[in-house]
């Protein structure tokens, strides 16, 4: 685990053997001094006795490292160090790390395990879970439910209308639609089809669905004019194409260094083992109502959509604005009884701040984690408010595996931040830079392995020989996350080794957003991506950079909000005149200067009135700076959908009944506006 100290490992050797000082008549003895003060992490003294002997003493933060890790590590660096000595002929980078008994024991420790692979497709299970209970709801939106027979119809109504516009099977089907039923019945219809989709989020600016579109090679796009015009069409049940667990199922779109997304293809047999490998350890049934929370762009929705339709259940589509705003998700959550809600933690901890205003009536029985790390205080906070009748499950996986690759459900008594193991499907392997395996205890690359890795990127044959290895007949892939292994096989994950990282559930890259940026922006010199954490705890993107003139913040957010996804749009911009640097000449992080206001534009200062100044305080603790132009959108300011919701709550405290919502902050988004219509609301008689 890093530190913020100078340094975490200290090394130090000491040698008694050698002869005592003597002066005139006095002799000197060198005498070991154990000080309780920690110099660091982990302090590591090889100390010469003066008889010859040598001893190792290692010395940690008793919260940082673990009595086993200590054993092992120890245990490690004395077999080292004896091959090291044996050994004068080998490199250093050939040197096993560890005895040939642990080695084997760590080469076994989460290997896939074996497991009988349906034969059948995804539609076939479908349509097997049709026949057996038609009527049963299969999903829901706001606006309407659909039994299990008639997503079956409406799924063929889109299968035939693809027939009878030349499509044939295997070709790539692209979906523009909006998070609802209708999004669910296309990816059926698309598969059963034969097709495999390809999910294209609106709101991503157009170019960026242009190169997902020409890059997937796309034949055919399904928007809300097709859906309505395919129901015009006759079911046509004799249309049922021959399709293979190995056929695509679809191809979705990640973050690529290079600047364009990268695409993962992904069969049908990687989604069957997904649901297979957890079904019945947790119990999936037709009595389960899961919330499909994300966009069908974001691969967390695959298992959202495909877990509840291969078990029998429900799946209950959360609508955009209901997603945005805690308070209707605790209201949606309760009126449908979910039983599995699959959020990221961000997204969990907005619900939990939400506090004592409103509760939870309805504990779902299963809450899966993913999109990114699970922090102790989203665990703690949760068994607080609401105690221990849900199991708390910590999922782990990438893209390029098939969603979730591990789980670990979370022990009450014992809330440990474990990624877990691998699914009985999955495998994985910690390794070094140099490929070797790594020790228990030892921070090393997860390699995973396993029916749920694909066959590699689409149309990218470099990339793919690099994150796609093999070792002694295994396939790996290169994860690019560290973490490292406790004594009983149970993985904890560290962070990124390389420009990937993590934000609000996204997994970005930082060539991707600076190429795009640059792109965007020929003026910028030199940028840097930092993330940062305000003060109610939701990370954030700060872009630091250097320019040849002075950039307007508004105008840089205006104009790269088209080129970047919201998600990926830094919230802040810190224009330097020149980056700080360590003492190696790299970019020193920690130096950076914290953001403050540097809009550049006209200036219309706000009134020292009461409400006036009520709601600029809102908009100062939320954006966590000064604010003091009143005719800036929320959003042009750094302001964002889940800044917003917590606006919208804070705002609402305001007003007698508290009649402003999330939608009010994009109906109003200018400071200058919110104030005019809270105070409009004040005066009304039904806010008296």
């Amino acid at each position: 685990q890093a530190g913020n100290g100078l340094f975490d490992i200290f090394f130090s050797t000491m040698d008694f053997a050698r002869d005592a000082l003597q002066i005139d008549n006095c002799y000197s003895r060198l005498t070991f001094y154990n000080s309780n003060r920690k110099k660091a992490h982990l302090v590591c003294s090889m100390i010469t006795e003066t008889n010859g002997d040598m001893e190792c003493r290692l010395e940690s933060l008793s919260n940082l490292l673990s009595t086993e890790s200590l054993v092992s590590l120890a245990r490690c660096y004395e077999y080292l160090m004896e091959n090291a000595l044996t050994l004068l002929d080998t490199q250093l980078s050939e040197l096993v790390l560890m005895p040939k008994s642990q080695y084997e024991c760590i080469r076994q420790l989460n290997q896939p395990r074996p497991y009988s692979q349906d034969s059948r497709s995804l539609c076939q299970i479908i349509q097997a879970m049709t026949e057996t209970n038609p009527h049963k709801i299969a999903i829901s939106d706001n606006n309407q439910q659909l039994t299990y027979l008639q997503l079956r119809q409406s799924a063929q109504q889109i299968a035939n209308y693809l027939s009878n516009n030349n499509i044939t099977p295997g070709q790539g089907i692209g979906i523009l639609l909006d998070r609802n039923a209708s999004c669910v019945i296309a990816i059926i219809g698309i598969l059963w089809a034969g097709c495999h989709y390809v999910p294209i989020d609106k709101r991503n600016p157009q170019s960026r669905r242009n190169s997902i579109i020409d890059r997937a090679e796309i034949s055919f796009i399904i928007d809300a004019n097709i859906i309505q015009a395919s129901k015009q069409r006759p079911v046509n049940f004799n249309l049922a194409p021959e399709v293979h667990p190995l056929d695509l199922a679809y191809i979705i779109f990640t973050s690529g260094t290079t600047g364009e997304p990268k695409g993962v293809p992904i069969q049908q047999k990687h989604v069957l083992s997904l649901i297979a490998a957890t079904k019945d350890k947790y119990q999936f049934g037709k009595n389960d109502k899961w919330s499909m929370f994300h966009s069908h762009a974001f691969d967390f929705s695959v298992w959202e959509i495909f877990g509840p339709l291969l078990t029998g259940g429900e799946v209950c589509i959360v609508a955009e604005d209901t997603a945005n705003n805690p308070v209707n998700m605790i209201d949606f959550i309760n009126q449908n009884k979910i039983t599995v809600f699959s959020q990221t933690p961000t997204a969990l901890k907005n619900i939990l701040q939400i506090g004592s205003s409103k509760q939870l009536l309805h504990q779902p029985r299963l809450i899966c984690f993913g999109g990114e790390a699970l922090t102790q205080d989203i665990v703690d906070q949760w068994f607080e408010q609401y105690g221990t009748d849900s199991n708390l499950v910590n999922m782990y996986g990438i893209t390029e595996v098939t969603v979730h690759a591990s789980e670990y459900s979370i022990n009450p008594k014992n809330p440990l931040i474990s990624i877990g193991k691998p699914m009985s499907d999955m495998g994985w392997q910690l390794r070094g830079q140099l490929g070797q395996l790594m020790p228990i205890g030892f921070v090393g690359e997860l390699w995973v392995s396993g029916v749920g890795v694909t066959d590699g990127y689409w149309h990218d044959t470099q990339l793919s020989k690099e994150k796609f290895v093999e070792r002694n007949g295994q396939r790996f892939y290169r994860s690019g996350d560290l973490a490292w292994l406790n004594m009983e096989g149970l993985a904890f994950y560290i962070g990124r080794k390389d420009q990937q990282f993590q934000l609000n559930g996204h997994r970005l890259e930082k060539g991707d957003i600076t190429t795009t940026i640059r792109n965007a922006e020929p003026f910028i010199q030199q940028i840097e991506l930092v993330i940062n954490t305000d003060q109610s705890g939701l990370s954030l993107l700060y872009a630091y950079y250097t320019a040849d003139q002075t950039l307007s913040e508004s105008k840089l957010i205006q104009n790269i909000s088209s080129w970047l996804p919201s998600y990926a749009t830094p919230s802040r911009w810190v224009q330097l005149e020149a980056f700080p640097l360590t003492m190696n000449g790299k970019i020193d992080i920690p130096a950076l200067p914290k953001p403050v206001s540097t809009l550049v534009g006209s200036q219309d200062p706000i009134k020292k009135c009461s409400i006036e100044q009520k709601v600029k305080t809102c908009w100062e603790t939320i954006l966590g700076y000064p604010v003091e132009q009143a005719c800036k959108a929320f959003f042009e300011l750094g302001g964002n959908s889940l800044k917003a919701v917590r606006l919208s709550q804070e705002l609402a405290q305001l007003v007698k009944d508290g009649d402003f919502t999330v939608v009010d902050i994009f109906r109003y988004p200018t400071l200058e506006q919110q104030i005019n219509i809270i105070k409009q609301r004040m005066k009304e008689p039904n806010h008296a």
